[in-house]
């Protein structure tokens, strides 16, 4: 029950017909508010526990810049496990919970007290199979009761007190997520991506200063690599390409920069000859760059000659 606790009456059938729909329908109407308040509140708690988790994230990721992917990804479970449990207290055992038409009218009874129980006591005397009540008597209170029940107002007894207050929170995340995007679109993207991806090569915040040209190479084996890269600063002077390649140790080339135009910072790889693939993505400080893909093909070998003389 939303808002009070009601044990379960296993021996009523709510669906009882002997009565009629003037007292059954206020009632169903009750526990069909209860249930949509139920599914609110639960639909408020785990967003704000998700939206919640999901800034925190984020603004780890930008505070901390290079966080280890072992972090990231503890962040992330956590960020799970959060949902999960919001779900299954806020959804799962509320919903799950039987909830009667005697509880409801009982419940009833409580928040007016001028009933005198004769709601309830006309379900359990009409759903009662051994009998033994006078049809006379239970009329009457059949009577009594419709005029108990004709005036309830669902939305004035089931109040959203409890939704609002998972509603308020998560309303008040949704517009500071929704704010982030709208004034810091690039930066907010891939913190979002970062914090729900770890194993993304989409760099972190910084990487909206970063300019790489031309970003996915294919080249031949033996062909110049050539990779220029632009970082709107005109303090910095040294730029780190970090190249990876498979199997092989991570190296850590360190780029002087050649040049300074409008307030960017512009850098320079060259590689003479290329012979294997790698990986790669640059950083400045903390901020890092998008990660990309040199990938160099073999050039056409003749592996062995084989020649066949046929004497005529």
């Amino acid at each position: 029950m939303f808002g009070v606790c009601l044990q379960p009456l296993n021996h009523y059938n709510p669906m009882s017909t002997e009565l009629p729909r003037e007292i059954i329908k206020p009632l169903q109407a009750l526990l069909g508010r209860v249930r949509r308040m139920q599914v609110l509140r639960g639909l408020a708690a785990v967003t704000t526990v998700v939206l919640g988790g999901l800034l925190l994230s984020m603004a780890a990721h930008r505070v901390f810049g290079l966080m280890p992917v072992v972090v990231s990804w503890i962040l992330l479970g956590s960020i799970v496990a959060g949902a999960l449990w919001a779900f299954r207290t806020w959804f799962v055992k509320p919903l799950g919970s039987r909830i009667t038409l005697v509880q409801i009218a009982r419940w009833l009874e409580t928040r007016h007290p001028e009933i005198q129980e004769r709601v309830s006591t006309a379900l359990e005397l009409s759903s009662d199979s051994r009998g033994g009540v006078s049809e006379v008597l239970l009329k009457e209170l059949v009577v009594e009761a419709q005029g108990d029940v004709k005036g309830v107002d669902p939305t004035t007894e089931v109040r959203a007190r409890r939704a609002k207050r998972w509603l308020w929170p998560a309303t008040g995340l949704a517009a500071v997520f929704i704010l982030v995007f709208v004034i810091f679109p690039g930066e907010a993207q891939r913190l979002l991506v970062r914090a729900v991806a770890p194993f993304s090569d989409l760099g972190n915040a910084g990487a909206v200063r970063f300019s790489i040209d031309p970003e996915d190479i294919e080249v031949l084996e033996g062909d110049e690599v050539k990779i220029t890269v632009k970082y709107s600063d005109s303090e910095v002077e040294e730029l780190s390409l970090i190249m990876e390649r498979e199997g092989e140790e991570t190296l850590t080339e360190t780029l002087k920069r050649t040049g300074v135009e409008d307030g960017v910072s512009r850098f320079e790889y060259r590689l003479p000859a290329a012979k294997d693939s790698f990986h790669y993505f640059a950083q400045v400080g903390k901020a890092q760059s998008d990660g990309y893909d040199v990938t160099v093909a073999s050039l056409p070998r003749i592996g062995k000659v084989k020649v066949v003389v046929d004497f005529p």
